[in-house]
């Protein structure tokens, strides 16, 4: 669902980026997850990192998706998953001009 979203991001050079944050099982399910999905990642064994990330934006269930601005250090949405599945375009273009 959010594949098309990063392609159109990466076409268009926009500055915005999907960082994935595993809370995979074990390494072979990341390393599955990684092999179909073009963005960057956190290392499965960094834990400490991939928990501090998690515990920062109060993440409760999975999949999450964060939207950040971090020219302006604000959090945007803690629920894009929900708007990118709804196929609110204009709002998830928006994100794309932070």
């Amino acid at each position: 669902m959010l594949l098309p979203y990063y392609e159109e991001i990466k076409r268009t050079k926009s500055p915005v980026e999907v960082l994935y944050i595993s809370h995979d099982k074990d390494e072979k399910e990341f390393d599955q997850y990684r092999a179909t999905h073009p963005w960057p990642a956190i290392p499965f064994k960094e834990k400490q990192l991939r928990k501090s990330i998690s515990d920062l934006y109060e993440v409760k269930s999975f999949p999450t998706l964060v939207i950040l601005d971090l020219k302006h250090n604000e959090i945007i949405s803690k629920d894009g998953r929900a708007q990118v599945f709804a196929h609110n375009d204009a709002l998830i273009r928006s994100w794309c001009k932070l």
